[in-house]
Order: structure tokens, then sequence, then C-alpha cells
């Protein structure tokens, strides 16, 4: 007996049908869309196919041609707010420190915590903003309160061997294990992650900054003798630019040197592994780190210095040609 085959009912139609199902997902939020791919395989694929959708979920690039104002991405801001901060710091000493990136809700649930830090996550293929940006400079900051309150910022770049990871963009997940690095390598650390393409509200004071968090390390009576260093930084009258740059300081290396950092905020991701397989990799230098009371140099190279020794390397082995 031959089996009659069921025809399709009017909703299926319409979801089997890309056009009729992106404008339905069009209405959902991000969150809601990245969920909805689990209802079936043809929901995962036909939302990995359309590239609408993609774009929605800041996993493929919009173009950046200059006819649409830049975005951050608002799922990855509501998941990392230290990440994603719009007010200028008072000073690059009140830069957000480490313990606002554990008081975030999914890190204090250790289920939470393990799904979020999987390296696999969904979130660390996403752009953190739209069109995607680079990572242009991380600012390596030193200072020192105890002593004579003195200030070093030091400009760098991610090293050469890791810029095939933000070939197409810096994505949230290699900003995430950036920042998370950084922290691992100085006791008390602060970062702010500057958004070039956007205006940064005034800043606050530092005491109303970081609320109950502050705590007066010495810096009120140093920026009493250099005055706001921040502004310095941070240029409020700065040309917009579409890339990215980090600032990164540690706190007074008064009482010496001891890590105290929780690395369970790390991922077992691949730039990660390639980091701490080659630590001087990390950075490279375009100044030279030079203060007594950081531990800098250990963690980068001066480009200088590298060209040097390539230099050396191969006059050496020109020699033994000859």
């Amino acid at each position: 007996m031959e089996k009659k085959i069921k025809p399709q009912s009017a909703t299926s139609r319409a979801l089997h049908t890309q056009e009729i199902f992106e404008m339905i997902l069009d209405h959902l939020t991000m969150a809601e869309c990245f969920v909805i791919q689990r209802v079936s395989i043809h929901f995962y694929k036909s939302i990995n196919r359309s590239s609408h959708l993609q774009q929605k979920l800041f996993l493929t690039a919009t173009a950046n041609d200059g006819r649409h104002d830049p975005r951050l991405n608002p799922l990855a801001k509501a998941l990392f707010p230290l990440l994603f901060l719009q007010k200028q710091p008072s000073s690059w000493a009140a830069l957000p420190p480490h313990r606002a990136l554990t008081n975030m809700g999914w890190y204090k649930d250790a289920a939470k915590r393990e799904k979020m830090l999987y390296p696999d996550a969904s979130w660390r293929r996403m752009f953190p903003v739209q069109p995607p940006a680079k990572l242009e400079y991380i600012v390596a900051i030193d200072y020192d309160a105890c002593v004579n309150c003195s200030f070093l910022a030091c400009k760098a770049r991610l090293g050469r061997r890791l810029q095939h990871f933000q070939e197409d963009g810096l994505r949230t997940g290699i900003l995430w294990d950036v920042v998370v690095h950084l922290h691992l390598l100085h006791p008390h650390p602060k970062t702010f992650v500057l958004w070039e393409m956007f205006r940064l509200d005034p800043p606050a004071d530092p005491e109303e900054e970081e609320g109950e968090n502050y705590i007066d390390d010495g810096w009120s009576y140093c920026r009493a003798q250099h005055g706001n260093a921040g502004n310095t930084l941070f240029n409020k009258n700065r040309a917009l630019r579409h890339r990215i740059s980090i600032f990164h300081a540690h706190e007074s290396l008064c009482d010496g040197y001891d890590k105290a950092i929780d690395p369970e905020l790390a991922v077992g991701s691949e730039f990660l592994r390639m980091v701490n397989a080659r630590p001087k990799g990390f950075l490279d230098y375009l100044q030279k780190p030079s203060h007594y009371a950081t531990a800098w140099p250990a963690w980068g190279t001066h480009v200088d210095d590298e060209l040097d020794e390539e230099t050396a390397q191969l006059s050496l082995a020109e020699k033994k040609e000859t």
C-alpha cells in the first residue's frame, strides 16, 4: 500500500523559506537567536547560512564603508560590562580594578562560569563592534606612589606572531584573553578598553567611580603632584578612529611582587597557549619599558631589540659561510 505524504502546513512552508525565516528571526534579540539554533538542525543551518543573521549576531563583518555608524555588541556588552565602559577614567590610576571582573554575575556561579569559559563558546567568535576593528595599541602603565610618584606609559602592540588572530578584526574571545593575560602578569591590575570610534562621557570622581571597590592606594597624593594624567592618555579632544586600544596599569608595588589573581578567568584557548609557550612574544614594545618597579620586559620584546638580535644572527650566519 502506497504511503501518503502529508502536505506541509503553512507554518512549516514559511519556516523552510529562507527569506521568510530571516524576516521572522530578525524580530528576535541576539540572545534569542543563539538559543533558537538548538531547536533543530534546520534552524541551525538556516541561521548559519544567512549573511544577514550572521551580521546581526556579530559573527560576520559588516562593511566598513562609512555608511553606517559603529555599534558595540549589546550581548557582549551585557556579558562583559567591564570591557565596554563609556566613561573616561578620572586618571590612569582610576582604571577599573581586577575585582570588577570577578564581580560579573556569571562568574559567581560555578556552572555558568564553566560554560562561559569553554574554549568553543559562541561569544568568543563574536565581534565586539561592527564594523570590526583591530586592537591597535596596548599602553602599559607603571606608577609608584610609594617613593617618588613616578609615572611611565609604554606603548606596545600585540606581538607580531599573534596578529593573525585579528586578521579580520578583533573578536570578543581574543579581547577577553588579552585582558585576562594582562591581569595575570601583575598584582592589583587595572584595565580600560578604549573604543576609539566613540566619544567618552566626562570622568567622575575616583571614589564615586569605583564605589565600594575604591581603595586610596597613595595616588591621591601623587595626583596632586602630577595633575590629571588621565586627560593626557585618554585625550577628550582626540580624533575618532576605528580602532581599539587597551590601557593597563597595576597599583604600587610597595610591598613587593606577589601574584594574587584568580587564574579561573583564563580560557584554554589557542591564543593563550601560544602566549604561554613564548611569553616574550606577547607584546612588541614601541618604547623600552624601563621602570624599576615592574616586570614588563619579561612579557614583551622591544622592536629594535628583536631587529638587532635578528641582524646579529644573520651576521653570524654570513661569517660561518665565509
